[in-house]
Parts: structure tokens; sequence; C-alpha cells
């Protein structure tokens, strides 16, 4: 990314009407001069890449796979038996306590990728999981690898790197947050893609996904055998049942599992690459293929019942999901599952049945009629017996196949909790077992461990019939690990009303770093998507409204025929580029929405304005100014605040200010002004000023970078409220104080 530094320009009446008649030949001089340095940049990494394949190629012996860690010895099964019971309140001791995983942002290229206008674009249809997929991929990309030497790969990675096919690269980004992907999703697809193309496992379909891959900021490195082509993949996580490879100390899985012979690995590494990361923050938006419905009903409470059903599509990715673990801790594997949210058709079909049921409970009520739901609406089985092998489900495989286990059953358990109480609950595994322990705002008694200082009570899906608070007997209670999970973050409310007075039940309660209201449902953060007919370009929303007209021949105000930022979402404004009436990009304030491009962005503007910058900075061929030309009166200036903003892309090194949404994270009032921001080096959040007045202040830290989460308090941006993971601390702090 270019580090630009924006300084105020001061420009006086007299110099404005002779800057106004060279606007349009400076401002297209620095564009060409910007657009030359970025192709030269990116042409230069691909040039250097190629060169590379030449000869830093070296044999590997890979390692066997890895095999996920079994549950020890199944525990023996026993119903609960209340005349038996006779301890009301007993406090575990555990081992330790495991951190969850950290979710980071999904890789981008090492620069941009720019539009390549086309005057004939067609489309390549294909399909990933059940889903329909479309690029500009045509017959002009076609080539064919005379084998798989080191010479052959080198020539079809140039051949690809071109520019010819930039724009399948933009089309691929674009799908992946139209639906939703995440980093493993988004590699099947482009496997998909490559094979449908090329033809199934051939080295053409290979050199295909692995380009594209890596172009999309992705860590690969290319292998063979002198016969095939292999894709080896980097990953942040330990995956089990997949043929691995040390490549300078760093794990590369081989994701086809037929091969068992030796490789010739290509070690040369691409810019800013990144491992690919098995988070899934939200499940992939898949094209709908209902399964058969089926009726699940609480034993206990028989009105407690559900009538659901899956998308297909969504349990063949679920089938495909490889198993892992980070940080070497088997419980982070069964915490990757439960911390993957249920899809919004489960959602939307199971949790209004169970709500109309728990409306007006105590927590404690509403917890013992969920747990009766999950001991006794599914038939206990365990995996060997089903699978012939360990294996965990995510919520929906739970509500879908006929037999689940403890691991199952505690994962669905953790999701109806968190998302219908709003409580926080954590997994608790006893050599043999899962259950789960849930932090109650009531007293509640039984068994239960102190994590963080917060009292989790012990809730077992798989003690049938046992309320709140009672562990097995058949257990062991001394070797307990624990993990507390993140709440699920949904665009809709679905947390009940409790009937306890309890101090949370009108609070905002902040979560992964966004803030819901039990009393008041937010608004849903929509999406916009590009949309082209008839040669012109506009959007249309999620639920396929058009929003923006499709009479635009661009939608990005950056370089005329730039086709579309990568998508679009709430809380601001978008460019958008007619030829016929604009030598320049028009802003048009569609309700909030605004771009939410992985490309290069200057900013935006007020209403009826476009950007130029400063006449004696742009021959420094970088952009230090920052102001707007209002179109319809061109000696009206307007100065713009965007400018202050990101001076700080080049005054805080090693700060991402790429994942900050400004209007979202900036605090200002007359005498101070901070911003939120994450440190790529620790990838914590913390607070720093954004206009600093002298050296000293300078990469001050108002709040230290130690927080995983950092949000304004509801209605008074003036506080913050942050959050430690490794703690369960959660306080508010003022930043004018």
């Amino acid at each position: 990314m270019y580090k630009r530094v924006f300084l105020g320009v001061a420009l006086s009446l007299t110099s404005i009407s002779v800057f106004a008649q060279n606007f349009e030949e400076i401002y297209s001089s620095f564009r060409k001069q910007t657009k030359e340095e970025y192709s030269s940049f990116r042409r230069q990494c691909n040039e250097e890449y190629a060169e590379f394949m030449k000869d830093a190629w070296r044999r590997f012996n890979g390692l066997p796979p890895k095999l996920p860690p079994t549950k020890d010895k199944p525990i023996p099964l026993i119903p609960y038996d209340k005349e038996k019971d006779n301890v009301k309140d007993k406090q575990l001791p555990y081992l330790n306590i495991v951190a969850t995983v950290p979710p980071i942002p999904q890789p981008k290229p090492v620069e941009p990728i720019r539009e390549q206008p086309q005057p004939m674009e067609k489309q390549f249809v294909f399909q990933f999981y059940g889903t329909k997929g479309e690029v500009r991929l045509t017959d002009e990309h076609r080539f064919t690898l005379n084998g798989s030497t080191e010479m052959d790969v080198a020539n079809g990675w140039r051949f690809l790197s071109d520019g010819k096919s930039d724009n399948i690269i933009r089309d691929c980004l674009e799908l992946r947050i139209r639906h939703g992907l995440c980093d493993w999703v988004y590699l099947q697809m482009l496997q998909d893609l490559g094979h449908q193309f090329f033809g199934e496992n051939t080295n053409e379909a290979t050199l295909l996904t692995a380009y594209l891959y890596c172009q999309s900021g992705y860590k690969m490195r290319l292998a063979h055998d002198k016969q095939r082509l292999y894709l080896l993949v980097a990953c942040r996580h330990a995956i089990y049942n997949y043929k691995y490879f040390v490549i300078n100390g760093e794990s590369y899985y081989l994701l086809d599992k037929n091969n068992n012979a030796p490789l010739y690995i290509c070690e040369a590494s691409f810019p800013n690459e990144q491992a690919l990361s098995l988070w899934m923050e939200q499940t992939p938006s898949l094209d709908m293929e209902y399964t058969d419905s089926r009726m699940l009903q609480s034993k206990r409470y028989p009105e407690m019942q559900a009538e659901v059903y899956t998308n297909k599509n969504l349990l063949l990715f679920f089938d495909s999901y490889p198993d892992s673990e980070f940080g070497g801790n088997m419980m982070t594997r069964w915490a990757m599952y439960a911390q993957t949210p249920l899809s919004k058709e489960t959602r939307d079909k199971l949790y209004p049945a169970l709500i109309a049921q728990l409306n007006g409970m105590s927590e404690e009520d509403a917890a013992n009629r969920l747990l009766n739901f999950v001991q006794t609406a599914f038939e206990y089985g365990y995996d060997e017996e089903q699978w012939g092998k360990e294996r965990a489900f995510f919520a929906e495989e739970t509500m879908h196949y006929p037999y689940s286990d403890c691991e199952d059953r505690a994962i669905l358990y953790s999701h109806l909790i968190r998302d219908l109480l709003g409580l926080d609950v954590a997994l608790v595994y006893y050599p043999g077992h899962l259950a789960t322990a849930v932090c109650f705002n009531e007293e509640v008694q039984g068994d239960y461990l102190v994590i963080d200082n917060r009292r989790f009570i012990i809730c077992d899906p798989t003690y049938i019939d046992a309320p709140i608070g009672k562990s097995m007997p058949t257990v062991d209670s001394n070797n307990i690990m624990a993990t507390v999970l993140k709440r699920n973050v949904y665009g809709k409310e679905y947390t009940i009303d409790v009937s306890a007075d309890t101090e949370t039940k009108d609070e905002v309660i902040p979560i992964d770093g966004e803030q819901k209201d039990t009393a008041n449902i937010t608004k849903v953060k929509q999406s916009l998507f590009p949309i082209c007919v008839d040669g012109k370009y506009g959007y249309q929303n999620a639920a396929g409204e058009i929003v923006v007209p499709c009479e635009y021949d661009s939608l990005s105000g950056y370089e005329r025929g730039d086709r579309f930022p990568y998508a679009a979402h709430k809380d601001g404004k978008i460019d958008l580029y007619h030829g016929e009436y604009y030598d320049e990009p028009v802003f048009r304030n569609l309700e909030g929405y605004i771009p939410m491009a992985l490309d290069w962005r200057i900013g935006t503007g007020p209403e009826g304005t476009v950007p130029f910058v400063g006449i004696e900075l742009i021959q420094k061929h970088y952009v230090t100014g920052l102001e707007y030309l209002n179109i319809e009166n061109h000696y009206e200036w307007v100065r713009d605040d965007w400018g202050d903003l990101l001076d700080i892309n080049n005054s805080y090194d090693g700060l991402d200010m790429d994942n900050v949404s400004y209007d979202d994270h900036v605090y200002e009032n007359d005498e101070v002004a901070y911003i939120i921001v994450r440190q790529l080096s620790s990838n914590k959040w913390g607070v720093i000023p954004y206009n600093y007045d002298s050296e000293e202040d300078k990469g001050k830290e108002k709040i230290p970078f130690i927080y995983d989460s950092i949000t304004f308090v509801k209605d008074d941006k003036s506080k913050v409220e942050v959050y430690n993971a490794e703690t369960g601390e959660r306080k508010v702090i003022s930043l004018i104080e």
C-alpha cells in the first residue's frame, strides 16, 4: 500500500482560477503516474517470482498426517438419579483455562488489483458447493503447460501475470465478500474454478488456482513430482488428516490426499503473503437447497419443540471443513466449531419457536428447558460407531444427522445460551467428555468453576434429564480444562426477555467489537453489490433490489473504467462516474451506503463535490493535500476533515489503518480527537490521537494495545468499553479525563 502524507494546503483566491484551468491536465498526469508506479511494482513482484521459479526448487519428504486426538476412553453414560443427588453447591478445580482462537482480517492483495477495461466482457459460470459463481474468464486465458518442470511453471506464471487475469482476481475477491467466504471456502472455490475451466486435476488448473490464491494475498508453495503439479498451503492452524511439508520451519499442507511420494517444492515467497485461517466469523452464504425437515422436541417440556431444516450446500461445506487445532491445544478444536455462528436460515427457523416458549422465564428456568431440549431431542451415538473416527459437528450438523455425541451437544447448547439468553458460556473438558458451564446473572446453585472471578455453573447436555448445576458422576472432575467462548454477533437480535430483574436486562451489552441493546433492536446493516445491465453499472442490495440505477460507466471514481469496488456497506457515500456528463466522478449519498473497497481509496467528499490535490505536491508524485472541488461552481472550495484522518496512515507505522472505518472509530470534540485502531504486530486494539499538535504527541497511546476489542459506549462516544479475552475483563474507560 502506498504511504500517503496528507497536509493542509492553503490556496489563495488568486491561485484558484489558475488551478481550475489546469486541474484536468495536472490531475490526469498524477493518476497516470500513480498507475504506472503501481503497475511496475506489481509487475516487478510477479517477474521476480517467476525468475525464482526457475531454480528455487528442492526435494522434500512429506510428513504423515496428524490425527485428531481422541477424547480418551469414552465415559459410561448414566441417567440422572434425583434421589441420590444430595450436593447442592460445589466448586470444581481445573487444570487450566484455554484462550480462544484470535480472529484476524482476511488476506488481501500485495497491492490493489486495478480494473482492466475490456471491450467485450464474457462471464465464465462455475459451481462451488452448489453455488453459482461468475468471473470474467475466457478462452484468451487458456494456456498449456508442456510439463511440470521449473521452466514450464515459470512461463505459465508469466502468462497469467501480464495483467489479463486482474479482472478474474477482482471477481473472485468480490465473490469472497458477497458470499461471506472464510479462507477455506475461498480456497475450495478457486480449486473448483480451476478444475471446471481446465479440467479435473490438470497442471493448468493447479497453476491457475495457485496464481489466484497467491495474488489474493495467501501463502502457498508449488510442488511437482516430475509429472504433476501440486498446491501446498500454509495454515495458522495444525490441520489433521492432511500430509504436510515443513519448509523454513513452517508447515504447508498438501491438498491432494492421494500423493505419498517426495515432492520438489518451489521455496520462493511472495511479498506480504499470509497463511489461511480456519476461523469463521460467519457461515458462508451458499445457494439454498433444503434438506428434509426434522421435528425436535424436549421430552420433559414437550412445548419446547421446533421444526428445522438445513441447507444441503452448507452441509457439503461442513463435510469438507478440515479438523484442526490452534497452539497445540485440543480445546481450540471444539472452540472453533462453537465459535462459528449458526446460519441465518437455521436461526430464523429455530429461534422464534424456542423464544415463544421462553419469554418471561428466569434465566435459570430458561436454561433448564434449553438443557433438556438438547439432552432429549437427539439420539446419542459415539463418533467411532457412526463415522469410524472422531468428528465434531457444527450446530447445523447436529440438527441434521440422526446421532450426536457429547461435544456436538455442548457446541449446540453453547449457541442457544449465548444467542437466546445473552449469557457467557465455557466449554468444559473432563478427560473423555465435553460439557458446558454458564455464567448467570442470577444466583444459581450447583457444581461450578470460577473463571476470572466469575462463577460458571456446570450444564451438561449429555447428562440426560439432569438439571443445570449437575456434573456426571462418572467424569474425572479433578482434571478439567475450560475455554470461555465469545458471544455471536448477528444482524438481527434474538435475545429473549427474561423476567428476572437483573442489571443487564436493559443495558447495552458489548459483544465481539459491536454493541447490541436487549431492549431496542438495532438496525440491520445491509450490503450493496455491483450489477451490470446493458453495459452500464449500478448497485443492488442483498434482496436483489437495484439501489443505484444501471446508468454509470463506472462505480469507482479512481480510474475511468474501474468497474467497481468489491462491495459496499452502510454509513457513507459511494463514488459514481458517468462518462457522458462528467470528466470526474460524482458523489451520491445513498442513505448511508459507502464503498467497502479492497482497492486504494483517496476518500470521499461532500455531496456534489469531486476530489483534487494541490499543484506543488502532485509534482512530487504523492498526495499531500486533499480538498474538494464543487462541480457546480469551480471557484468554491470545500475543506474536508478526511485529510487529517488519513494523516495517520504515514504517522503511525505498524498500525493496521486499512481495517478502520473512521466514522465508527473516531471520537472528536473541540479539544481532543482519538481513534480506535488495531496494531499489526500484536493483533491488539488501542486508542491513539489522530490530529496531534507536536512531535511529542505523535504515536502516543491514550489506551494501550492490550485489548481484543474496543467499542464506544452507546450514546456517549467519550467513553469506550474495552475487553481482554485472556482475562475476561470488561470495563469502561473515559477518553476525556
